[in-house]
């Protein structure tokens, strides 16, 4: 979640109007030689000896003609962007309970994310218990936490909060009037809810009340580490901003001191490295985690899967816990409340780190990030894609050598040959895949070098090439209204008003399709409990599905979070602000890449797990009064349990043209129903301005996949009549819908 653009002008300058600058330097370095050699009306504001940097002020113009002159020592100049925390607010209170600070075994009150931390690879991930390496708890360690500050007297954090640092320009002192840096800290060193519960906490303050900052504040934050830290010692950075090389070099000398610096990975579920700190190479990146039943039913198996929020790509370095998570609030020293974002993950690595630290005091930064890669869990690729080797940090395999023991490198097996079945492509279709392992021999020890990869897998390959497999058409059915040869290709003809189509999960991992009988009315009439989205243009919002087993899973994978988009979609891995479905138009340059390779023409549809209700351009913000998109959770129908979610798009004009409008209704059936998995479509108002596309996507987008002559399935006419059950349909959409409440976030 981006700051306000208002926030981001106002953090780039300084007083008067006058621009603020970052100067990265050689080193050694002499900070003061430099400001007293500035020209002009250039003035020195903050200097970093330790870390080589100083922030500048004055006028554009005057620090380019500075740098043209090639300052000897310079190496960059780049302004001070802005900074912030990317967290959302606090989602619950409570009271947490206070303990001693104490190594060993806890149970009781304990949290998901701590309790997954734990978990042995191949066991369940939750057991009731946090039990760290060989009783260690991190003492003697310092976490310095870079964030809105901590409230010190926080039972949780039961007195190991040492004196820190705040910038005048954020109120001076180290107290937290945010809350976001106390959640963060505990989770880190809390008794309850903390990973390494007597490591010592020093609030670092560069974030304001509203969590907001620039990097400038951030590097005075960082050179106060360098000028009073005491190696080694872990650094906490739940922050995000642009991508910056004066912080990039500010963690590399950190890094030298001895300072592992922990980072979140960011919370716009993008590439990683599209933003700092995590885009920095010695930055220990952290996305986030969540737990979810891999076929909808609350007593199945859990299952590690990425956040919908979190960042991911090369940058990553690890992921942990982050959705949901419980920990420390500032209302009061008791106070509780859950917050979920790579923010929480940044801080239980940030404690796992210290627990190494405590245990190895004479290791290095480099030292604690193989130790922690080396005991993290490897990761299912499908459900982190496009991450190559996802893995979760655990502190079941954290290695607890002696002080002073041998250092030893890990040694891997062969690998074994490629299991799997690779049948003719003649003979089958879709995407089939074959894998293959390697034994661990002598596991690393002490600072050693890591493992490496002990899993790989691959597309099927017969006789040492590639098998290209025909597509699957019948498992994702999709209708593009559109044409890039009309005379080869004609767009089909636009007439969905008043039907409906049933899509039911087919047992080989796709859908069949019927069409129900054509109708005035919505599938769900829409009741008291409807809760209007507050979507912008090309925008979208997360609805967390509430219960413990309520989830709607889809292509063989149970998903809590629905992303609604406002141009007439849903995803589910994380939210999508495309335009069009067309390959190419969207605001993520990334995106459809691989349909432009492969000349599909609607790549932005098939780029994520997605159902397209009528994907065009949208604009909500046109919605005459009562019209908008909402979404209802609805249990029963009549006496049965069928727990379904209904998202109506009502009267949303087509971007450009407010007079066409379009309103169409989805309903997902989710676990617990006898429908789970089934996905119905109904379109009142309909127009298709701009080559609009019907149907499902399982993401993934690969020429394996979809193969390389892969044309889309029509609905009309070609699929088969269904009876559509509806319960309550009106004969037309209410004309005003209130203001709702509901578990959404955005």
């Amino acid at each position: 979640r981006l700051p306000p653009a208002a926030a981001l002008a106002a953090a780039s300058l300084g007083e008067g109007g006058s621009d603020v600058w970052l100067a990265v330097l050689e080193a050694p370095c002499d900070v003061d030689a430099l400001c007293q050699g500035l020209p002009g009306a250039l003035r020195c504001r903050s200097r970093s000896p330790k870390l080589c940097t100083v922030s500048l002020e004055g006028a554009k113009e005057e620090a380019e003609a500075w740098l043209a002159g090639e300052p000897a020592p310079v190496l960059a100049l780049e302004r001070a962007m802005v900074a912030w925390s990317d967290a959302p607010p606090d989602a619950a209170q409570g009271v947490a309970a206070a303990s001693e600070c104490a190594a060993g075994t806890q149970r009781g009150a304990l949290g998901w994310g701590l309790d997954r931390l734990d978990a042995l690879p191949g066991s369940g991930p939750l057991d009731g218990a946090y039990e760290t390496p060989s009783g260690s708890a991190g003492a003697g360690v310092h976490v310095f936490v870079l964030d809105t500050g901590v409230r010190a007297t926080h039972e949780d954090l039961a007195g190991r909060v040492t004196a820190g640092f705040g910038l005048p320009r954020h109120g001076g002192g180290s107290d937290d009037d945010n809350g976001h840096g106390t959640h963060c800290a505990a989770l880190a060193s809390g008794t309850v809810f903390g990973a390494a519960k007597c490591s010592q906490i020093v609030p670092v303050k560069v974030l304001g009340a509203d969590g907001l900052g620039t990097f400038e504040d951030v590097l005075e934050g960082l050179e106060w580490v360098a000028e009073n830290g005491v190696a080694p010692g872990v650094v906490s950075m739940s922050l995000a901003g642009p991508v910056s090389q004066a912080i990039g070099t500010a963690i590399q000398r950190l890094d030298r001191l001895g300072f592992l610096v922990v980072v979140a990975a960011g919370n716009q579920g993008s590439d990683a490295c599209r933003f700092s700190p995590a885009a920095n190479r010695l930055a220990f990146a952290v996305g986030s985690t969540d737990l979810m039943a891999p076929d909808g039913l609350s007593e199945s198996p859990y299952v590690d899967v990425r956040s919908g929020f979190s960042n991911f790509g090369d940058c990553v370095d690890v992921y942990a816990p982050g959705s949901s998570i419980r920990s420390a609030s500032h209302e009061s020293d008791s106070a509780e409340t859950v917050r979920s974002g790579t923010s929480m993950s940044c801080p239980l690595v940030a404690g796992i780190a210290a627990l190494y630290f405590g245990m190895h005091p004479r290791s290095t930064p480099a030292d604690a990030r193989a130790a922690i890669l080396q005991g993290a869990v490897s990761l299912p690729q499908g459900a982190f894609a496009p991450d190559l080797s996802p893995r979760l940090a655990s502190i079941a395999m954290l290695e607890a050598c002696a002080d002073g023991g041998t250092r030893a490198d890990c040694v891997l097996g062969p690998w074994s040959s490629w299991s799997g079945e690779c049948p003719a492509a003649s003979s089958s279709c879709g995407e089939h895949w074959q894998g293959r392992r390697r034994e661990v021999l002598r596991p690393a020890r002490c600072g050693g070098r890591a493992c490496g990869e002990t899993e790989q897998s691959r597309p099927c390959r017969r006789n040492d090439a590639a098998v290209r497999y025909p597509p699957c058409t019948e498992f994702y059915p999709t209708q593009w209204f559109g044409s890039t040869d009309p005379e080869t290709r004609p767009a089909p003809a636009f007439d969905l008003e008043g039907q409906r189509v049933r899509l039911t999960p087919s047992g080989r991992g796709g859908f069949e399709v019927c069409l129900g009988e054509a109708g005035d009315g919505p599938l769900e009439a829409l009741g008291a409990n409807r809760v209007r989205l507050p979507l912008g243009d090309d925008d979208f919002a997360e609805i967390v599905l509430g219960g413990e087993g309520s989830r709607f899973p889809f292509y063989s994978e149970s998903h809590r979070a629905v992303y609604v988009g406002s141009n007439g979609f849903v995803t589910f891995s994380q939210g999508d602000n495309s335009w069009s479905a067309a390959t190419g138009r969207s605001r993520d340059p990334g995106l459809g890449a691989e349909a432009q390779r492969l000349g599909l023409p609607i790549g932005n549809h098939w780029a994520r797990p997605r159902i397209s209700v009528l994907f065009q351009d949208l604009d909500p913000t046109s919605a005459g009064e009562g019209a908008g998109v909402f979404y209802e959770v609805l249990t029963f129908r009549g006496l049965t349990v069928d727990p379904r979610l209904v998202i109506t798009w009502d009267r949303v004009p087509i971007w450009g043209f407010t007079e066409e409008v379009c309103t169409m209704q989805l309903v997902l059936h989710l676990s617990g129903s006898p429908r789970a998995g089934e996905v119905e479509m109904w379109w009142g108002a309909a127009s298709g301005r701009y080559l609009p596309v019907v149907g499902v996507s399982p993401g993934g987008l690969t020429s394996t996949a979809l193969g390389s002559t892969f044309e889309e399935t029509n609905f009309f006419p070609d699929a088969g009549r269904c009876p559509v059950a509806s319960a309550g349909a009106q004969p037309t959409l209410p004309a005003g819908l209130p203001q709702g409440t509901g578990e959404a976030t955005f």
